[in-house]
């Protein structure tokens, strides 16, 4: 039995690199320089019209080719209250202070998992936002990460309304402040994303559904070899009526193409469906099957074999 004191998390970890980071601050924070208006195209990091191209970009967050997370980055004016917390080791306080009104990037943080998620979907997470130079390497000789920002938030739920996590960054000329990050010209966006294992709802009556599972249910749509429950319809479709008469003679085939018209029919059309799904999803199909309605009435079968093998009940909805 589980120990109800502790509880399993996963971890997803990604690292961005941001290249050309003195032409990004140059159209970033509106800066003339010779940068921006001689070079263009990617080796200067930027398109024809001069957008860096690395804000056109979304890499995904994922595993086993299934992507949970697009990540993004955008120009943001600074808010009065600038969210950004104090930088670390890399930035200096009067550095940051300087450029604390300039514009700067946010990161968003888009959890794909909502797009065709239950309304009432909703995973909480602790998400870590850092940028380290690009000469840093964790974990080689056991040395640590020499973050040169971070950013911590202890929590935050993904749901319908609340897609996307935003943070916003330090500015780029904080960052260029930086020797090791002015020397590239670069710097490691890095990204972990704590959450509850498995990934999924946590809401009651909320399960796990096997993806095999999911496709048998969805053989059985409209299956008339499985469905108990007959929709008799009309259909109703479009007709391309040419006028033809018997006469197969040129003159008139060609008198009958000018005539020619569309006409709106109707034909029957059966849908077949399960009750049993029917009645747990619809509180309307659970009161019919189960009542005397009209349109619950049961196919009748008389063949001598059905009295050692009942048939299977038809219930026709017309």
């Amino acid at each position: 039995m589980p120990d109800a004191s502790t509880r399993q998390w996963t971890f997803s970890a990604f690292e961005w690199t941001i290249k050309h980071v003195a032409a990004l601050r140059d159209h970033v924070e509106s800066i003339s320089s010779e940068i921006s208006g001689s070079a263009s195209g990617s080796d200067a990091g930027v398109d024809d019209d001069g957008v860096p191209l690395v804000l056109k970009q979304s890499p995904m967050i994922g595993e086993n080719g299934e992507n949970k997370f697009k990540v993004e980055i955008a120009r943001t004016a600074p808010p009065e209250d600038q969210r950004s917390p104090t930088p670390t080791a890399g930035i200096s306080p009067t550095s940051a202070s300087a450029t604390s009104k300039l514009p700067t990037l946010s990161l968003y943080v888009t959890s794909l998992f909502l797009d065709f998620a239950h309304p009432e979907y909703e995973f909480g997470s602790a998400i870590m936002v850092a940028i380290k130079s690009r000469e840093d390497r964790a974990g080689d000789r056991g040395a640590r990460s020499d973050w040169v920002w971070e950013y911590w938030e202890p929590g935050f739920s993904f749901r319908k309304g609340n897609e996307f996590w935003e943070c916003q960054l330090p500015t780029l000329s904080s960052l260029l402040a930086h020797p090791r990050i002015s020397s590239h010209d670069s710097f490691v966006l890095c990204i972990q994303i704590h959450s509850p294992v498995g990934f999924y709802p946590q809401f009651p009556q909320a399960y796990y559904v096997p993806k095999d599972l999911l496709e048998g249910l969805e053989a059985s749509v409209d299956n008339p070899n499985t469905g108990d429950v007959r929709f008799v319809t009309l259909e109703w479709y479009e007709s391309q009526d040419n006028g033809l008469d018997d006469a197969d003679t040129p003159h008139s085939r060609h008198s009958s193409s000018s005539s020619s018209s569309t006409s709106t029919l109707a034909r029957k059309r059966t849908l077949y469906a399960h009750s049993d799904i029917l009645k747990r999803r619809s509180d309307y199909f659970a009161t019919m099957l189960a009542s005397t309605f009209a349109e619950s009435t049961t196919t009748a079968y008389t063949h001598p074999a059905e009295a050692v093998h009942p048939p299977r009940r038809i219930h026709d909805i017309i």
